[in-house]
């Protein structure tokens, strides 16, 4: 169950110790409904992918890479037929990668 007023994935190995509390202020202080950003995978100091932000609708079928996406609770569940998409795709993606 989701209790916060902000929703996203965090995977605390891809994050510095006060990530969530920059992308918290950032909402809060651009008064916006959400945030998401680039996606840097690294492998040591390897970078293995580098997905850039962009911009576009999630109805009009454009993805933010969901590690980078985070949304006030009020506009997951007012989108939640688009969300589940997106979980839909983290369990293939899952199940592709053996996680």
């Amino acid at each position: 169950m989701v209790t916060g007023d902000i929703i996203g994935c965090y995977w605390d190995e891809y994050a510095t110790d006060d990530t969530i509390s920059k992308i918290v202020k950032k909402i809060q202080t651009e008064n916006c409904d959400g945030a998401h950003g680039d996606l840097i995978i690294v492998d040591g100091d390897k970078t293995v992918r580098y997905w850039k932000m962009g911009e576009g609708k999630i109805k009009n079928g454009w993805m933010p890479a969901h590690p980078t996406l985070y949304l006030k609770k009020k506009k997951y569940m007012r989108n939640m037929v688009y969300i589940k998409k997106i979980i839909s795709v983290l369990q293939i993606t899952n199940l592709w990668l053996g996680v």
